[in-house]
């Protein structure tokens, strides 16, 4: 049997700082030609309905997500472009994962890691085969030896004493061998 209540969420609470629930629910696009601003999709297409906000029971069911962990990064815990709509279960199964291999993060990431961010200006040129030494994620502090096995346009394969990696396709990560 399907739980039909609907209990009335207010729109001004303020939950996250002093964003409310409806500044993060209207992030989402209203769905075309439906004509109900309550209803969104969220990231993964799976549609929620504002006043669902926490009920685990309704299909429509959302919570806030911290795109960026709160756990990893609490400085972004209650900043508006770290927060977004989600169904309750796509944010179960995100949990505390983060993608380094996303633009967007691998960017913010570089930013936040000295030692990455003086290497902007590298040049250097990677070949299938060659060994280089890497940063494995621009949050890593200390290169490992690797050998490049295979260049993707958004990422490349290493292998790092017998063990693969992806790593986000920046020059910057990579420095040549001596």
């Amino acid at each position: 049997m399907v739980n039909t209540r609907s209990t009335k969420v207010d729109r001004e609470k303020r939950a996250y700082g002093n964003n409310t629930l409806w500044d993060i629910f209207k992030k989402l696009k209203e769905i075309p030609n439906l004509g109900d601003e309550e209803l969104r999709e969220d990231a993964n297409g799976n549609r929620i309905r504002f006043n669902h906000y926490g009920d685990k029971t309704q299909i429509t069911g959302w919570q806030v997500d911290h795109i960026k962990p709160k756990i990893k990064f609490p400085e972004l815990e209650h900043t508006l472009s770290n927060l977004r709509a989600l169904s309750c279960l796509a944010n179960v199964q995100k949990g505390d994962k983060f993608d380094h291999l996303d633009k967007n993060n691998h960017d913010y990431m570089l930013k936040r890691n000295e030692t990455t961010f003086e290497c902007r200006y590298r040049k250097t040129k990677i070949e299938e085969g060659n060994l280089y030494h890497v940063y494995l994620t621009p949050r890593v502090k200390e290169q490992h030896l690797c050998k490049v096995i295979r260049i993707d346009k958004r990422k490349i394969l290493v292998e790092s004493n017998g063990v693969e990696h992806w790593v986000y396709h920046d020059r910057i990560l990579f420095e040549y061998t001596k």
